[in-house]
């Protein structure tokens, strides 16, 4: 079954006892939307009053998104005459 991502849930939960914290049931439609696991990493924020819930991104992703013009270079060493002397 093919989720459309861009579809916004807004979906009322319950804050559940999960030892001496709470715990936070995401409904299976949702975790299905963002291809998420019982394996998935995921980082939380808070900003404001809102938690913010995100997948976390691995390496391999990470440096997929690298492209020229998000390439930090230190100029200073291209253009360097050190290490050129001989």
């Amino acid at each position: 079954m093919k989720t459309n991502r861009s579809e916004i849930y807004n979906i009322d939960v319950l804050l559940n006892k999960w030892g001496n914290s709470l715990g936070l049931r995401i409904s299976n439609k949702v975790l299905k939307a963002l291809d998420i696991d019982e394996n998935s990493k995921l980082t939380m924020k808070c900003v404001g009053d809102k938690i913010i819930i995100q997948k976390k991104k691995d390496l391999s992703q990470m440096c997929k998104a690298i492209n020229k013009d998000n390439l930090n270079i230190d100029r200073e060493f291209l253009d360097s005459k050190v290490g050129s002397e001989w």
